[in-house]
């Protein structure tokens, strides 16, 4: 069954709003994969805040222009008639994170990652799988915190041992 001509300009509507939103995006190929495995895929991006949504090539393409993107930079011809989008809005790390980790599961082989836009310019995904192995935020700060602590920790042991050598040798 088609869709009436409001159906895809509901549709291509929804899409630019998210678009003119978004900061990063991920075009997908889904083929062969089971429903179940696209509803945990969507619950998984849902809790990070990210959203994926299966679009139609052509209605992608007249969403992407209304947004003010250029469409042949896209990579338009690499995308199957109907793929998967995933936008991010907050964060540009966890989007690409976790798609390129469902991506990778044995289970999901014929998942594929076709291309992305960060900050409007077209990416492939060789050079989106970079990020996809950056630390988390949370990870980060965890990290520079330790950093900052460990001159301050040491420093107290020298005290410490400064003023234990004191007392014993009195």
């Amino acid at each position: 069954m088609s869709l009436t001509r409001i159906q895809k300009e509901t549709i291509v509507k929804s899409v630019t709003d998210k678009l003119s939103k978004s900061n990063v995006l991920l075009f997908t190929s889904f083929a062969k994969i089971s429903v179940e495995k696209l509803k945990r895929l969507r619950k998984d991006l849902k809790a990070k805040g990210v959203d994926f949504q299966v679009v139609k090539k052509n209605l992608l393409r007249v969403a992407l222009e209304k947004a003010n993107i250029d469409a042949s930079e896209a990579g338009m011809k690499g995308i199957p008639e109907a793929c998967g989008v995933v936008f991010g809005t907050d964060d540009q790390i966890s989007p690409v994170r976790a798609v390129f980790t469902f991506a990778k599961a044995k289970e999901n082989a014929s998942f594929k990652i076709i291309g992305g836009m960060l900050d409007h310019g077209f990416v492939t995904p060789d050079r989106m799988a970079p990020l996809a192995k950056v630390s988390t935020k949370e990870d980060l700060y965890a990290r520079l915190l330790g950093q900052l602590q460990a001159p301050l920790s040491k420093l107290v042991y020298v005290i410490k041992a400064v003023g234990e050598s004191k007392t014993t040798g009195q």
